[in-house]
């Protein structure tokens, strides 16, 4: 026989058995198991990986995933939601040893959740657009920019390369700056800042900032009306949100799920 698995979709508070239906991936039945006044959202399954070579498959199961934690969000109004495919090998008497072992660290990280929730926040610039701006204001690159045009081929080459490495840095110089000013002023209004990495550039825009900010409800308004005067201030902006705070799950705190 297969070895029995709990697949998990997340851990919510809760003293009531709860039915969720079958919403989970392949249509599985979703419930959740007890302990004290936590509860784990699963569904079960052979404890194993979900893997397949079909991405249409991998991307209705994503999908699927995300939907029965968002429901559980919506019901429960806090969790601690864990990645997609996540599977604690043996029956309801392991994951119940599970939730038994990490109790306080996941009732730490539901109360640090309570009436939070997750926001990405991506802040973009032209780069030729702001070089134009940093030429036009810089008195030794406009000068380079004077001598380039009235110089032999030779000579306007090195210009042109000395003035290329000044740009370049005026460019590092007001991207650290606007950074350090716009995480601080953002860190304001959040309870917790994850840096993502940085994606390549498209459509001509650089992105100067990539993060995931763990916000409360009373603070979320204000914090999409100041990146509306960033983007306004000739900073693209792109703001997602609110979702589950899987970013911030374990973050201050060692939480493991065996998969």
């Amino acid at each position: 026989m297969p070895e029995k698995g709990s697949y998990l979709y997340g851990v919510v508070a809760s003293k009531e058995a709860a039915d969720l239906g079958e919403v989970g991936l392949d249509g599985l039945k979703v419930y959740s198991v007890l302990y004290k006044n936590i509860a784990a959202i699963v569904h079960n399954c052979e404890a194993k990986a979900y893997s397949s070579d079909d991405k249409e498959v991998v991307g209705k199961w994503i999908v699927s995933h995300q939907g029965v934690v968002d429901k559980a969000w919506e019901k429960f109004g806090v969790i601690a939601p864990v990645a997609f495919d996540t599977v604690i090998k043996g029956g309801e008497k392991t994951l119940k040893s599970w939730l038994e072992e990490n109790y306080d660290t996941l009732v730490s990280e539901l109360t640090r959740f309570v009436g939070k929730a997750e926001y990405g926040m991506q802040i973009f610039w032209d780069v030729k657009k702001i070089s134009e701006e940093i030429i036009g204001q810089d008195e030794e690159l406009l000068e380079l920019q004077k001598l380039i045009k009235a110089s032999s081929a030779g000579i306007a080459y090195l210009h042109k390369k000395k003035m290329e490495q000044i740009l370049k840095t005026r460019l590092e110089e007001k991207s650290f700056n606007f950074f350090k000013s716009a995480y601080d002023t953002i860190k304001e209004m959040t309870n917790d800042i994850v840096i993502e990495k940085l994606k390549p550039a498209t459509d001509g825009l650089q992105m100067l900032m990539n993060i995931s900010c763990l916000v409360s409800k009373k603070k979320a308004k204000r914090l999409g009306e100041l990146l509306d005067e960033i983007n306004k201030a000739g900073y693209p902006v792109r703001f997602t949100g609110p979702w589950p705070p899987y970013s911030f799950v374990g973050k201050k705190g060692k939480l493991e799920a065996g998969s």
